[in-house]
């Protein structure tokens, strides 16, 4: 029987060392995961105080009702905003994202209700894990449990499966992007508002906030980029621009590729920067004009889907 040799100091103090190594190792990862988990959501506390806050009119619903859809084990909360309007609705899934980290049910309250009212249509609202830890493919999934949710139950608020509407704005453009091709027949219609689909461009490496948080090395920056992953098919798609926007090649190049595929798409240049952050989510004046441009695009994608 082979006899294992007693270890020497030299040993030891060696074991000893690497051990050290490995916890101050686990630590300092720990450490650096916990600071962007605050500073997450210290920008999402910031945005619900900035909605909640806010002085801008907020529509009035016939109802609001709490849902839950599971995506494998996970589960994800979801929103329903049902208007003061005679049915059958067309229906929108508004994705919630600001940063990439940020944005939920409580921070799009507003513009969702603006949706809903203006259109009118049911707006869904998910809130899929957006924590910096969180691989962009499992909130891709988490979104896309939604969407499949959808067309087997919205019908209990009389909404229409033949009308359903993507809308993202900002990062939210990018999950609207990144997944609208998954979904060609379920989706009469994606908006993408002053949509970010290409975070390896400069003008975004080279922001704290996304080179900390969002895009830690050059694989996470491209899986959360569609314009790195661009898809063989989508469905219609209305995109809005700003014309001081940073992302403003990001729809124009976006456009191109859906003119490239020969899918139908529309683009609109805003002046300025169009209502980037809060003016979005807070439902400004400047917003509901945008809104009511967009239900403009929502009844016509219905009227199609409807002959």
């Amino acid at each position: 029987m082979r006899r294992d040799r007693p270890k020497t100091k030299r040993s030891i103090l060696k074991a000893a060392c690497g051990l050290i190594a490995t916890l101050v190792a686990t630590s300092s990862c720990t450490t650096q995961r916990s600071d962007l988990q605050g500073v997450a959501e210290h920008h999402r506390r910031a945005l619900r105080i900035e909605s909640i806050g806010s002085s801008n009119v907020i529509a009035t619903m016939s109802t609001i009702q709490r849902r839950v859809v599971m995506a494998g084990d996970r589960p994800v909360p979801i929103q329903l905003f049902i208007p003061r309007a005679e049915g059958p609705l067309p229906t929108v899934l508004l994705l919630p994202s600001s940063d990439f980290v940020a944005g939920d049910i409580v921070t799009h309250d507003r513009i969702a209700r603006t949706i809903a009212a203006e259109t009118p249509a049911i707006v869904v609202t998910p809130e899929p894990d957006t924590a910096p830890e969180t691989d962009w493919a499992t909130i891709l999934d988490q979104i896309g449990s939604v969407v499949d949710w959808i067309p087997a139950n919205i019908g209990r608020w009389n909404g229409r499966t033949d009308c359903i509407t993507l809308i993202g704005e900002g990062s939210g453009g990018a999950q609207a992007a990144a997944i609208c091709s998954r979904y060609v027949d379920h989706l009469s219609l994606v908006v993408l508002v002053l949509p970010v689909l290409d975070l390896r461009m400069d003008a975004w490496t080279q922001r704290p906030w996304y080179a900390e948080i969002v895009a830690p090395n050059e694989r996470e920056a491209e899986q959360r980029s569609p314009l790195a992953r661009l898809p063989e098919h989508a469905p219609p798609t209305y995109i809005l621009i700003g014309s001081d926007d940073p992302a403003r090649e990001h729809g124009v190049a976006w456009a191109g590729h859906l003119d490239d595929i020969e899918v139908p798409n529309s683009l609109r240049e805003l002046p300025g920067q169009g209502p980037l952050g809060s003016e979005w989510n807070t439902s400004g004046d400047a917003t509901i004009e945008l809104v009511l441009d967009i239900a403009r695009e929502i009844q016509s994608s219905c009227d199609r889907g409807g002959d």
